[in-house]
């Protein structure tokens, strides 16, 4: 069994792998799919962010 990652490990890491790849075309499941998360997770991450 994964260790649990922290989610501030993850969504540091997702951002970095956004920006990494910010001209392709990343939909929610791909990115919920490299933080190792459900899908409705990424936007989450997000949503509580101002701008």
């Amino acid at each position: 069994m994964k260790p649990a990652i922290p989610l501030f490990i993850r969504d540091g890491e997702l951002r970095r792998h956004i920006t990494r790849h910010v001209t392709a075309p990343l939909t929610v499941a791909d990115l919920a799919r490299h933080a190792h998360v459900s899908e409705r997770r990424p936007p989450r991450l997000f949503e509580a962010e101002p701008g």
